[in-house]
C-alpha cells in the first residue's frame, strides 16, 4: 500500500497539536481537587526591580552641533533614571513588592478556594509557588506617560505529590496616572511622565508601589476565581 507524504505530514501535524492542547489542558485539575477546610501557603521567587530605559545618545556624523546637544539632553535623562532608581530602591525598602503580591494572593485566593492560608510552606497541603520573571518601571517615553511592568507567573501545586493543578500569568505594561500615587489635585487619565516620577517622594512612589501590588495580586486571584467556577460547571 502506498502512503501519501502529504496526508502523513498532515495527520503528524493534527497528531502533533492534538498532544500540544492535552499538556496545556493537564495543568488545569482544580475539578479534581476538594480544598474547604484544607491549608495552602506561598512561595515567591523575584528579581531587583527595575527602571526600565533605552538608550538616548544618537551621534549624527552630518549634524556634530545637533548630535551635541542632543547627547547633552540623554545625559539629562540618564541621570534622571537614575534618580528614578534611587527613588525606587528606596521606595522598596517600605514596600517589598513580591513579598506583598505574595501575601495577598495567598490571602484572597484561599478566600475563593476556602483554604486555611499559613506561612509554612513545609505543612501545608496546596502550595503557590510563584515566580517573577521581571518587573519596573518602563520609563523609555520621557516626554509621555510611564508604565508599570510586570511578567508573573505562578502554579497552585499539590504539595504532597508535587503535581500542578493550576497555572496562570500576568504579563502587562499599566500606564501610571497620579491616583496611582494617591498625588493631591489628580483627575483621570492624568498620566506621569518619566520627569514627574523622578520627582515624587520615596513615600508617594512606596505608595504606589502597594497599591499596585494588591491591584496584580487580585487580578490573579480573580483568574483563579474564575477558571475555579468554569471547573465546575461541567460536573
Amino acid at each position: 500500500m502506498k502512503v501519501n507524504p502529504a496526508k502523513m505530514v498532515v495527520w503528524s501535524l493534527i497528531v502533533g497539536l492534538s498532544l500540544t492542547l492535552l499538556g496545556c489542558g493537564s495543568s488545569n485539575r482544580l475539578k479534581d481537587y476538594t480544598f474547604r477546610e484544607l491549608t495552602a501557603a506561598a512561595v515567591m521567587d523575584a528579581p531587583r526591580p527595575e527602571v526600565f530605559t533605552g538608550s538616548f545618545i544618537d551621534i549624527d556624523a552630518d549634524d556634530l552641533f545637533a548630535s551635541v546637544l542632543h547627547a547633552g539632553t540623554a545625559l539629562v535623562k540618564e541621570i534622571t533614571a537614575g534618580q528614578a532608581q534611587a527613588r525606587l530602591d528606596s521606595a522598596m525598602i517600605q514596600v517589598d513588592v513580591p513579598r506583598r503580591i505574595q501575601e495577598r494572593t495567598l490571602q484572597r485566593c484561599s478566600e475563593y478556594l476556602h483554604l486555611w492560608p499559613v506561612h509554612d510552606p513545609d505543612r501545608s497541603d496546596f502550595l503557590f509557588d510563584m515566580y517573577i520573571e521581571s518587573y519596573g518601571i518602563d520609563a523609555e517615553s520621557w516626554d509621555a506617560g510611564v508604565s508599570f511592568q510586570i511578567d508573573l507567573k505562578v502554579s497552585l501545586l499539590d504539595n504532597s505529590t508535587g503535581l500542578e493543578i493550576w497555572k496562570a500569568r500576568v504579563k502587562e505594561k499599566q500606564l501610571l496616572s497620579r491616583s496611582h500615587f494617591y498625588i493631591d489635585g489628580y483627575a483621570a487619565g492624568n498620566v506621569i511622565s518619566a520627569i514627574t516620577l523622578s520627582q515624587l517622594s520615596v513615600e508617594e512612589i512606596a505608595t504606589g508601589l502597594q497599591y499596585l501590588a494588591e491591584e496584580t495580586a487580585d487580578r490573579l486571584a480573580r483568574k483563579l476565581r474564575q477558571d475555579y467556577a468554569r471547573s465546575r460547571e461541567s460536573e
